[in-house]
C-alpha cells in the first residue's frame, strides 16, 4: 500500500501557491494490511502449544494489573522491585501494549521512561504497542491519539498503519499527530506497483473531515 498526500489549498495560503492541488508522497511505504488480523489463530510451535512463554510471576502479574489499572504508583514499585519492564505475558504480549491498547497516556509515558522497547511483537496479533493504539480492541478515545503520539516519538515503526487505520476509524485527532489536518486529501493505492505486469491497483481517496 501506498499513501499519498495532496494538499487542498484553494485559498493559495497555507505555502504561498497558488490555488491548486498539488498531489505529492507522504508515506510510500508497502506494507500487507491496514487493520489488525484479530481473527487469525495463534501460533503454534511443534508440540502444539499456543506459546512458549513462560508463566509470569505472582511480582509481574502485580504489575500487570497495575498496569491495567492505570496505577502508576503500583507500576513504579513493581518495576523498581525488580520486574522487566517488558516481561512478556500470554502470546508475548507486554504491558506497554496493553496499556497503548487502552490509551493510558501516563501509563505509556512512564514505561517509556523505564525503557519499554516500541517495537516488540506480540506472538499472536503480531502487532506493536503503536498498532494496538492505532487500532484498539478497547474502546477508541481521544486518548489514543496521544499514545500514537508518544511512541512515535520514540521511534515507533508504522506511521503507515496510523494513518490507514485512523482514515478509517474518521479519527481526525489521530491524523494530526502525523501532520495531516482536515481538507486535506489522503490517496491510497493498494496492490502492484503502477505500470507493472499484472498490477491490480485500488485507489480510494478521501478528504479528512469529510465522508467517502
Amino acid at each position: 500500500m501506498v499513501l499519498k498526500r495532496a494538499f487542498a489549498d484553494p485559498e493559495g495560503r497555507r505555502d504561498g501557491r497558488k490555488p491548486e492541488t498539488c498531489a505529492t508522497d507522504a508515506l510510500a511505504q508497502h506494507f500487507a494490511a491496514v487493520s489488525i488480523q484479530k481473527n487469525q489463530p495463534p501460533q503454534t510451535t511443534g508440540s502444539g502449544q499456543a506459546s512458549t512463554t513462560p508463566p509470569p510471576s505472582a511480582a509481574a502479574n502485580a504489575y500487570l494489573d497495575a498496569v491495567r489499572r492505570g496505577d502508576l504508583p503500583a507500576i513504579e514499585q513493581a518495576i523498581a522491585g525488580g520486574v522487566d519492564v517488558d516481561t512478556p505475558f500470554r502470546y508475548d504480549r507486554r504491558a506497554l501494549s496493553f496499556a497503548a491498547d487502552r490509551g493510558q497516556a501516563d501509563v505509556v509515558r512512564l514505561l517509556l521512561a523505564k525503557g519499554a522497547k516500541v517495537d516488540l511483537e506480540d506472538a499472536y496479533y503480531h502487532q506493536t504497542a503503536l498498532g494496538w493504539a492505532s487500532s484498539p480492541a478497547q474502546t477508541r478515545k481521544p486518548d489514543h491519539a496521544q499514545v500514537v503520539k508518544l511512541l512515535l516519538e520514540k521511534g515507533a515503526k508504522g506511521a503507515d498503519r496510523v494513518v490507514a487505520a485512523a482514515i478509517d476509524a474518521d479519527d481526525l485527532a489521530m491524523l494530526q499527530v502525523p501532520g495531516y489536518e482536515a481538507g486535506d486529501v489522503v490517496v491510497i493505492v493498494a496492490g502492484a506497483p503502477p505500470n507493472t505486469s499484472g498490477s491490480t491497483n485500488l485507489i480510494r481517496v478521501h478528504r479528512l473531515g469529510h465522508a467517502d
